[in-house]
């Protein structure tokens, strides 16, 4: 693995934010900003591929030197960097309706509702303090279910869980109940996320490529979730962490031995002929 095996491949690095790139606090720590220094001198660009918002995410683009737009929302949002939307795949509000349905047939999920530039719940509970403190962003209380319908654009919807197991136990069920309605996927161990079937990060990334001008077959990608199996699909070369969903793994040209941001810095090293 010492020697230069993607050198003259890779043109692009995309990369996951929670679980991946970012410790498992959430902190973009400074050994990986100086990793990502190293490709911008190599002239290799980056991209985030994100399952927040952008406005969550824009701060860590900036921060890697990615002057790129942004996939936000699992796929569902185009963004770039300067806020300026390129491209929405939305839910339709009977898929909401549905969502709504499933989630009276399953205890223990909060869920709460992305639009281009805000998130709306239906009531504050903890997981949902927890989830803004994590993110650093604000997650407005709606006044009613209609406010929500109101809104043009639903993007995604995040069901917060209240632990790990009410997600192993109901995931299935889930995405049965939304089959051919919705992509359903688990990001974290107790996030669930739903968007619309033509909306995945892979999709996105396909379609933000097609206007830069780059070869799938040119990317790097690094994730750690079962929402970037579709970007692994398609891009030349893939790095699942080492914390990675196991589901994840197995569509990974390489599995890092080290965890979060470290597992990239792993990858990335590996990619710069650097790493024993």
């Amino acid at each position: 693995m010492g020697e230069r095996m993607w050198e003259n491949s890779i043109k692009l690095v995309v990369v996951d934010l929670d679980g991946t790139l970012l410790s498992r606090d959430g902190i973009l720590e400074p050994q990986v900003v100086g990793e990502f220094r190293k490709l911008r001198e190599l002239g290799i660009r980056s991209i985030v591929a994100t399952g927040r918002l952008t406005m969550a995410a824009r701060e860590f683009a900036k921060s890697i030197g990615s002057d790129l737009p942004i996939i936000a929302c699992n796929g569902a949002l185009i963004e770039s960097i300067d806020g300026r939307i390129l491209y929405t795949t939305p839910l339709k509000k009977e898929v909401l309706v549905d969502v709504l349905n499933v989630l009276k047939l399953v205890p223990g999920f909060h869920p709460h509702f992305f639009t281009p530039y805000k998130m709306l719940a239906l009531r504050m509970s903890e997981v949902l303090r927890f989830y803004m403190n994590y993110v650093k962003e604000e997650v407005m209380v709606a006044r009613s279910l209609e406010e929500i319908f109101k809104e043009r654009l639903i993007l995604k919807v995040l069901l917060l869980a209240e632990t790990s197991r009410l997600v192993d136990r109901f995931l299935p069920f889930i995405k049965n109940f939304l089959k051919g309605k919705a992509h359903v996927a688990r990001s974290f161990p107790t996030y669930v996320e739903i968007v619309d079937p033509k909306a995945n990060k892979g999709n996105a990334l396909e379609r933000l490529l097609t206007m830069l001008g780059y070869d799938l077959k040119s990317v790097l990608a690094f994730g750690d979730s079962e929402n970037d199996i579709e970007i692994f699909k398609k891009v030349g070369f893939s790095v699942a962490v080492s914390n990675a969903d196991p589901s994840l793994k197995k569509h990974a040209t390489y599995v890092s031995r080290a965890s979060f941001g470290d597992g990239v810095i792993e990858g990335l090293k590996l990619f710069l002929g650097q790493c024993s």
